[in-house]
């Protein structure tokens, strides 16, 4: 009886583990698309107003951003390359990597400048994103596979 019942735990425990695992593959896009936004904000900001980064930080919502703190961050050093170290959890290497370079182009030179640059790492992001989309289901599907494969042979070995 309790070893059927520690199967079944077990069982629990590694779909679980292999739910979890999947989610936070999906985590990783949706976040990718949060940063995207917010480039694509702060872009047509500065194209269609030309408000003050501080003004355009204060007047962006995200929720995604709000709760790993990247926007916290942002409005309160103004520095897009700050936050990005700032966020928990921080985004992927590279994703963080496109995202502390174009930090560090902005507030640096003229408005023309600063528009060529958001649409370069716009485009750079989408990219990166495209290639992340395309490889999320397969992703998803080998670590719940694997997962459930390896609980199901811990169970078989225990009973």
């Amino acid at each position: 009886m309790f070893r059927i019942l520690g199967a079944f735990l077990l069982f629990l425990g590694g779909f679980g583990l292999a739910e979890a695992l999947a989610e936070k593959e999906k985590r990783r896009l949706s976040m990718g698309e949060a940063y995207l936004d917010f480039l694509r904000f702060l872009r047509g900001e500065l194209h269609a107003f030309c408000r003050p980064r501080a003004e355009i930080y204060a007047h962006y919502e995200n929720p995604l951003l709000t709760a790993c703190g990247f926007l916290g961050a942002l409005r309160e050093s103004g520095e897009i390359s700050y936050a990005v170290k700032a966020a928990s959890p921080p985004p992927d290497p590279p994703l963080g990597e496109l995202l502390r370079a174009f930090g560090n182009t902005q507030g640096r030179g003229y408005l023309t400048e600063e528009l060529a640059a958001c649409d370069l790492y716009i485009a750079r992001v989408e990219e990166y994103l495209a290639a992340i989309r395309a490889g999320t289901p397969a992703r998803v599907r080998v670590k719940r596979v694997c997962t459930l494969t390896g609980t199901l042979l811990l169970i078989l070995l225990l009973i």
